[in-house]
């Protein structure tokens, strides 16, 4: 068992679901659940900035704060990249920077 789940493989079978029904929604909702499936916490989803946003490599990653105030890179796969693109070229404009952000700036823990 994995975290309650029967086998890996319903575990990543739930995950592609979570990323295709979050396609139906709006992109900055698509863009937060493709996040998340990194493995990265919600207060690290919304502490990140676009300029956060980069290479490694051949990688495409997100920097992170993690708990404790360390800096870490997640790696975003091709996919989800796409997703996140999507929503950068989507929306209008982003206070100060956040990555995902809401009319009056960055957005909240409660809010995601």
């Amino acid at each position: 068992m994995i975290g309650g789940w029967s086998s890996e493989a319903q575990l990543h079978e739930r995950a592609q679901a979570l990323r295709a029904a979050s396609l139906t929604g709006p992109p900055r909702t698509a863009a937060l659940v493709h996040l998340l499936l990194t493995g990265m916490r919600v207060s690290e989803a919304t502490g990140a900035k676009v300029s956060d946003l980069g290479w490694d490599g051949d990688d495409r990653g997100l920097t992170i704060t993690r708990k404790g105030g360390h800096k870490d890179l997640v790696v975003i796969d091709a996919d989800d990249w796409l997703v996140i693109e999507h929503y950068l070229q989507t929306r209008v404009g982003g206070p100060d920077g956040w990555l995902l952000a809401t009319q009056r700036g960055r957005m909240s823990r409660q809010t995601a």
